[in-house]
C-alpha cells in the first residue's frame, strides 16, 4: 500500500473510531444515565448562576469545592440546551469524544522519530511511520469503546476534562522537547496552566514534567560525566530556556486559581484531605499509612483484570477497566515499555503513569474510576504499544496494512460489543441504578418545570425530600422563602392545585412546601405536614383525594424509584408552626430558629436506641456570605456517663450554599443512646465550628440581643434515658392549673411559715411541662403591697437551677421552694403573692394562655395570689 493510500485510510478509521466514540457517548444520553445525581445537579445549579450573573469566580466553592473550566462549558450548554440534565452531560460527551483524536495525536507524536537513522532507508522509515499510524489507530479505538471513558463521557463530572486538557499539554511539550521550538514551549504553557481548572488531580500534572526533566538531566550528565559542567550544560540550554517560557506562561495562566489556594487553603483542598488514607480516620479506614498503601496498590492493580470501581455511579460494579482482549494488549504494552525504557518517550510515560496514578492509590474507595483519570492517555499508550507488538507478529503471515485493520476492528467489534452490552444493557438494568442517580429527585424536578412552564400559576404541593434539593434548584431556580405565619391557607387559593410525592416515601410524616404565586412572585411556603384540626397527614389526605399519576424515567427498571402526582382537590392546608422555635443567632448570620425531637424517652437496649432531631436553620447574612467562610454543624447527645454525636453537613441532602437568603432549611440528625447509657435526664448540646485545618475546630459565636457574646453552644431538648420524666409530688398543694406560653402549667401552690426568729415565709410551687419550654424561665415571687409595691422577692428556675426550663422532658413535674425574708416593721396580713415566669435575656415575661381559676387572681403574665391574711397564716 502506497503512502499516500496509508494516510487516507489512517484518516478514514481515523474517522470511523471518532463516529464509534461518539455513537456511545451519545445514544440515549438523554435518558441514560438516569436521573441527575447530586454532584451533578450542583453543578447545574452553579451553571445557573452564571447564566445569571449571580457568581462567575475562578473556583466554585459549594460542595467541596471544584475547579471552574467544566462548569462555565456546562453553563454554554445550558444556555443553548434548556435547563436539562442531558444539557450538563453533553458537555462530558463532547469532551470524550474530543479526547479520541488527542489521544491518537498523542501516541503518533511520543512514537514518531524526528529523522530516520543514517542506515535506514526510505523504504524502512517508511514502513515505521505506517506501524506508528497502526499504534496510534489501535490506542485511540481502546479508549473510544473504553467501558471507563464511555462511562465517565457520559456523566457531567468535571473530570472527565483532565485526559483532554493533559493529553494536549504532553503533546504540545514533546514537541518542544525533541523539536525546540518556542511555539511548543508556549503551547505547553498554556495548556499545563489550564489543567489546574480542570480537575484535583491535575495539580500533580507538572510534577510528571518535572519528574521527566530531571531524568533526562541526570542521563545526560551521567552519559557526560568525564566533561566539565560547563560543557555538560551546553547541549541543555536551548532546553532550559524553553522550559522557563514553558513553565512562565503555566504559572501566569494558573495565577488566578492559585490566588485562591492563598486565600482559601481549605477549600481548596478539602476534597483531598477528607478522602487521603493519611487523614481519614481508623473507623472508616483500618490501619497504618503503609499498609492502607499496600493496600490500595493491590486493589489498583487487580483493577485492570480483576475486580475494578465499585460505585455504580462510575462503573458496572466490579468491572475491570479491561476485557480480556484489552488486557492482552495492556499487558503486552506495559512490557514492551519496559523493555524499550531507554527510549525517552518510554520514561516519559511511566512516569505519567506513576505520578498520575497517585490519587487514586493514596485515596480510599480505591480504585476509582475519577481520581483514576489522569493515566487514562499513558494507558492509550499502552494498549497502542501491546497492539504494535501484536502486528509484528501478524505481519509475518499477512500484510503490515491487514494487521493493523484486523486489529483495529478487533478493537472495535470485539471489545466494542463487550462493552455495549455491559453499558447498555447489564448497567443499565442495575436495580439500585435509580437510587445512585437520585432518579427520585430529578423526575420531581423535571416535572415541576414542566408544569410551570405550561400553568406557572398552578400551585404545587411537593414533599420536602423533592424541594428542597439541588435538582430542583437547578430545573426552576430559586423561590422566595415565605415567612412562617401561624395560619391556614384556604381551598379557594388552591384551584387545580397538583402534588408530587415519592411513590413510596421513607417519611410519609415529613414536611411538604407549597410552591405558588403570592404577590406576582413564585413563593415557597412551608406546609404543615397534618391537615388543619386533623390528624391526617397531607401527603396521604391529597393521595387520596386525587388519581395519582405515576411519573417515572423513560427506561424504569421494575426497582427504581418513581414519583406520583394528580390534581388534588381543593383543601384547606396549614402553613407549618415549628413546635419548638428558638432565636438562636450565630455570628456567621445563621439561626437556629426551631427544633422537632422525638420520642422523649429511650431505654437501652431498646428494637431503636436512637433521637430523631430536626433542626430548622435560616441564613439571615443578607447579600451572602464570604466564599471562603466555613463551618460545620456539632449536635452532641449529652447524658450522665458521657455522649453520642452526630456531626455532619448541613441541610440533610441540601447544602448550606444552596440556601436562599431567609430561606427555612432543616437539618435532621440520628443520635445514639448507648447501651452502656447511664439512666436519667439527657439533652441536646449544638453550635457551629470551623472545620478547617487552619480554623483548628474553632466555634462560632451565639449573639445575644444585644449584640453581646452569649457563648459558642446551645442545649435545649431534653429527653429521658431508661426511666420515665420526674414526678413531683403535688399532693399537699392547693391547685392553680394555670398555663404560660402553651408550654408550663403552674400546677399548685403551697404557703408556709418559717419557724424561728424573723419573718420569714416559704412557697412552693409545682410546675409541669405540657411541652417543651422554648426558653430559660425564671420564676419570680413577689410579696407585694395593696400599692403593689415589693415588700421583698426570690427569683430562681421554677425546677431549681439543676432543671432549667429548656432541658424539660413534656409531662416532667417539678417543684421548688421560694424563700421569702420579710423586713421585722412590716406586717404581712394585706400582701400578696405575685407569680410568674420571665426570660433572663430580654426580660419578656410569659403570657399566661390559660388560666382555670379566678380572672382576679390571673392577670396577663402574672398571678396574684390571695393575701397573706386569706391563707389563714
Amino acid at each position: 500500500m502506497s503512502a499516500e493510500k496509508y494516510v487516507t485510510t489512517g484518516r478514514i478509521l481515523l474517522l470511523l473510531v471518532i463516529l464509534y466514540a461518539a455513537f456511545f457517548r451519545f445514544f440515549e444520553i438523554d435518558r441514560l444515565p438516569p436521573g441527575l445525581f447530586y454532584d451533578e445537579a450542583f453543578n447545574g445549579v452553579d451553571a445557573r448562576r452564571v447564566i445569571e450573573g449571580i457568581a462567575r469566580p475562578v473556583f466554585f466553592h459549594g460542595n467541596n469545592g471544584r475547579e471552574a473550566l467544566f462548569i462555565y462549558l456546562q453553563s454554554i450548554a445550558v444556555l443553548l440546551l434548556g435547563f436539562k440534565a442531558f444539557a450538563l452531560r453533553i458537555v462530558a460527551a463532547f469532551v470524550g469524544v474530543l479526547t479520541i483524536p488527542a489521544v491518537f495525536v498523542l501516541i503518533r507524536t511520543l512514537l514518531s522519530e524526528k529523522s530516520a537513522s543514517a542506515n535506514s532507508g526510505n523504504q524502512h522509515l517508511t514502513e515505521q511511520k505506517n506501524l506508528v499510524l497502526w499504534t496510534a489507530l489501535i490506542g485511540a479505538a481502546c479508549i473510544a469503546i473504553s467501558y471507563w471513558h464511555v462511562s465517565v463521557s457520559r456523566l457531567g463530572f468535571r473530570a472527565i476534562l483532565l485526559p483532554l486538557v493533559s493529553t494536549i499539554a504532553v503533546v504540545y511539550f514533546w514537541r518542544a522537547w525533541r523539536q525546540q521550538r518556542r511555539n511548543d514551549y508556549l503551547w505547553a504553557g498554556v495548556w499545563l496552566g489550564m489543567a489546574f481548572y480542570t480537575y484535583t488531580s491535575a495539580r500533580l500534572l507538572p510534577f510528571v514534567l518535572f519528574g521527566f526533566i530531571a531524568v533526562e538531566f541526570l542521563i545526560v550528565f551521567i552519559k557526560q560525566r568525564r566533561r566539565t559542567w560547563r560543557d555538560r550544560l551546553t547541549p541543555l540550554r536551548q532546553q532550559i530556556g524553553g522550559l522557563t517560557l514553558t513553565f512562565g506562561v503555566m504559572l501566569l495562566i494558573a495565577a488566578p486559581f492559585f490566588y485562591e489556594v492563598i486565600q482559601h487553603p481549605y477549600l481548596v483542598n478539602a476534597r483531598t484531605q477528607d478522602v487521603s488514607i493519611f487523614t481519614v480516620p481508623e473507623r472508616y479506614f483500618p490501619g497504618a499509612p503503609l499498609e492502607r498503601l499496600t493496600h490500595n496498590i493491590g486493589l489498583v492493580i487487580r483493577s485492570f483484570y480483576d475486580v475494578g470501581d465499585i460505585n455504580p455511579r462510575h462503573n458496572l460494579p466490579g468491572r475491570p477497566v479491561n476485557d480480556v482482549f484489552m488486557a492482552i494488549l495492556f499487558t503486552l504494552g506495559s512490557v514492551m515499555m519496559v523493555f524499550r525504557i531507554q527510549q525517552a518517550q518510554m520514561r516519559l510515560i511511566m512516569i505519567w503513569l506513576g505520578v498520575m496514578i497517585l490519587p487514586t492509590v493514596l485515596s480510599v474507595e480505591a480504585p476509582h474510576s475519577l481520581r483514576a483519570l489522569g493515566i487514562l492517555s499513558p494507558i492509550a499508550v499502552l494498549y497502542g504499544l501491546g497492539g504494535d507488538a501484536l502486528i509484528k507478529v501478524l505481519n509475518r503471515r499477512i500484510s503490515l496494512g491487514q494487521s493493523g485493520m484486523l486489529m483495529v476492528f478487533t478493537v472495535l467489534l470485539v471489545s466494542g460489543s463487550i462493552t455495549f452490552h455491559d453499558y447498555f444493557n447489564r448497567w443499565a438494568q442495575l436495580p439500585g441504578l435509580g437510587y445512585a442517580f437520585d432518579l427520585q429527585q430529578q423526575l420531581a424536578a423535571e416535572e415541576t418545570a414542566r408544569i410551570l412552564e405550561q400553568t406557572p400559576e398552578t400551585p404545587l404541593v411537593i414533599s420536602r425530600q423533592l424541594y428542597l434539593t439541588p435538582q430542583m434548584r437547578f430545573a426552576i431556580g430559586a423561590a422566595t422563602p415565605d415567612d412562617l405565619r401561624n395560619d391556614v391557607i384556604p381551598a379557594a387559593l388552591l384551584e387545580n392545585g397538583k402534588f408530587l410525592f415519592e411513590e413510596f416515601p421513607d417519611d410519609p410524616n415529613q414536611a411538604v412546601i407549597l410552591l405558588w404565586m403570592m404577590n406576582g412572585e413564585r413563593t415557597a411556603t412551608w406546609l404543615d405536614p397534618r391537615l388543619p384540626d386533623s390528624e391526617r397527614f397531607v401527603m396521604d389526605a391529597l393521595r387520596k383525594r386525587a388519581t395519582p399519576t405515576l411519573v417515572q424515567s423513560p427506561i424504569q427498571q421494575e426497582a427504581w424509584p418513581r414519583i406520583v402526582t394528580g390534581v388534588f382537590e381543593p383543601t384547606n392546608l396549614a402553613v407549618k408552626t415549628l413546635d419548638n422555635p428558638m432565636n438562636v443567632n450565630f455570628a456567621n448570620g445563621l439561626s437556629l430558629v426551631g427544633y422537632e425531637i422525638r420520642p422523649n424517652r429511650i431505654d437501652p437496649g431498646d428494637a431503636v436506641p436512637y433521637f430523631f432531631l430536626t433542626l430548622y436553620w435560616r441564613d439571615l447574612s443578607g447579600a451572602g456570605r464570604s466564599p471562603g467562610e466555613q463551618f460545620d454543624l456539632f449536635t452532641h447527645l449529652r447524658f450522665g456517663n458521657g455522649q453520642s454525636e452526630d456531626n455532619m453537613y448541613f441541610g440533610s441532602g441540601y447544602g448550606i450554599s444552596l440556601w436562599q437568603p431567609g430561606e427555612l432549611v432543616d437539618t435532621r440528625r440520628l443520635l445514639h443512646v448507648p447501651d452502656d447509657a447511664e439512666s436519667g435526664r439527657g439533652y441536646i448540646e449544638v453550635g457551629l465550628y470551623d472545620p478547617s485545618p487552619t480554623g483548628d475546630g474553632a466555634r462560632v459565636p451565639i449573639i445575644d440581643g444585644n449584640g453581646q457574646i452569649a457563648g459558642t453552644s446551645v442545649r435545649f431538648g431534653g429527653v429521658m434515658i431508661g426511666q420515665p420524666p420526674p414526678q413531683a409530688d403535688t399532693t399537699d398543694l392547693a391547685p392553680l392549673e394555670t398555663t404560660f406560653d402553651h408550654r408550663i402549667e403552674l400546677v399548685g401552690w403551697n404557703l408556709k411559715r418559717v419557724e424561728g426568729p424573723g419573718n420569714a415565709l416559704e412557697i412552693d410551687l409545682a410546675w409541669r411541662a405540657l411541652g417543651r419550654p422554648i426558653a430559660d424561665y425564671t420564676a419570680f415571687v413577689h410579696l407585694v403591697d395593696k400599692n403593689s409595691d415589693i415588700v421583698t422577692q426570690f427569683d430562681q428556675p421554677p425546677g431549681g437551677t439543676d432543671a432549667p426550663t429548656s432541658l424539660w422532658v413534656p409531662d416532667e413535674v417539678v417543684r421548688a421552694t421560694f424563700p421569702l425574708s420579710l423586713p421585722i416593721d412590716v406586717s404581712i396580713e394585706e400582701l400578696r403573692i405575685r407569680t410568674g415566669l420571665y426570660e433572663p435575656i430580654g426580660g419578656r415575661q410569659a403570657t399566661i394562655t390559660e388560666c382555670k381559676i379566678s380572672d382576679d387572681i390571673c392577670r396577663d403574665s402574672y398571678l396574684l395570689l390571695p393575701t397573706i391574711e386569706q391563707t389563714g397564716l
